[in-house]
């Protein structure tokens, strides 16, 4: 064993320029991340973030396709959780409070949980779309190019559809609950093309999986890597904030999900992508405000 290596110290690749522009953007994007109304999807994911993700169906098939297939997981998902209305009866104890995703173990095991239950959902869903076909072998490979062999979900998109998930629970979770501190201390950030770049950015030029988009997440090791080294990112960065601010309380660190706040609307973060400069009102996401309220809207008041 190479005697250097428990000396290995990862902040010595950090590029402190950015962990500054993420301690000046935290205003901004506390105040985004608390809005519900940044929220514009029914359950955390939209038609743009799902389009290269594959069913075997037709992209838009409101039946069949990928959207339907994420949503009718979520909704159960969502259900589960007791956060619906009338998914749990007043005198039970709702599914999100018997959880201990405050502590990380049990939030890994929460999200072990949801991907686990994700890749069946999916499996049974192709499964489903494959014998509803008129023709299910022809093209058939090519339009679930984005599945395993077996019919499930690939790496890069199972953990990016679960971590999407998790995100949107803030707007459902009840203030002040172990299900929203669990949620700001504990959760991943989602993976794309943008948080890769800005993280690899970070890391002055580090390269983990071979590229810069979700596609080249292809392995449980390089999942958990990229998560390790944006939470080290946000430590690093809680770090220097506390140290400039004294009187601040929360999380150790910066929570990961104002990391993603600040990759998707910072402008230093912009500038590393095109999409950025082409669609400069999007939110986390990629998604675009629209009129009609979503279902947890209407049932919270909240238009």
């Amino acid at each position: 064993m190479n005697e250097a290596y428990p000396d290995f110290d990862v902040r010595s690749y950090i590029d402190l320029d950015w962990i500054a522009r993420l301690i000046s953007f935290l205003p901004q994007a506390r105040a985004w991340w608390i809005n519900p109304l940044n929220e514009t999807t029914d359950f955390g994911v939209d038609p743009t973030t799902i389009r290269a993700i594959g069913t075997g169906s037709k992209k838009a098939d409101p039946t069949w396709g990928p959207l339907a297939a994420y949503n009718s997981w979520a909704k159960d998902r969502v259900a589960e959780l007791g956060l619906s209305m009338g998914s749990c009866p007043a005198a039970e104890v709702p599914g999100w409070a018997q959880l201990d995703i405050e502590s990380s173990d049990g939030f890994d095991a929460w999200h072990t949980h949801l991907a686990n239950s994700l890749q069946e959902h999916w499996h049974d869903w192709l499964g489903k779309v494959q014998a509803a076909s008129e023709h299910p072998i022809l093209g058939w490979p090519e339009r679930a190019r984005t599945s395993t062999a077996d019919g499930y979900l690939l790496v890069a998109h199972k953990y990016k559809l679960v971590d999407l998930f998790i995100r949107f629970l803030r707007v459902l979770a009840p203030a002040g609950s172990s299900l929203e501190r669990g949620i700001v201390c504990n959760a991943n950030i989602p993976l794309d093309m943008k948080s890769i770049a800005v993280i690899n950015a970070t890391f002055g030029g580090l390269s983990v999986a071979g590229g810069a988009s979700m596609g080249n997440i292809k392995s449980e090791l390089s999942y958990r890597t990229y998560q390790r080294l944006a939470r080290a990112i946000c430590f690093i960065a809680g770090d220097q904030f506390q140290r400039q601010n004294p009187e601040s309380q929360g999380c150790a660190g910066v929570s990961p999900v104002l990391f993603d706040v600040f990759v998707w609307q910072s402008s230093d973060a912009k500038a590393l992508y095109t999409d950025g400069k082409k669609n400069p009102e999007k939110g986390p996401g990629g998604r675009m405000p629209r009129r009609k309220p979503t279902w947890w809207q209407m049932s919270v008041g909240t238009t």
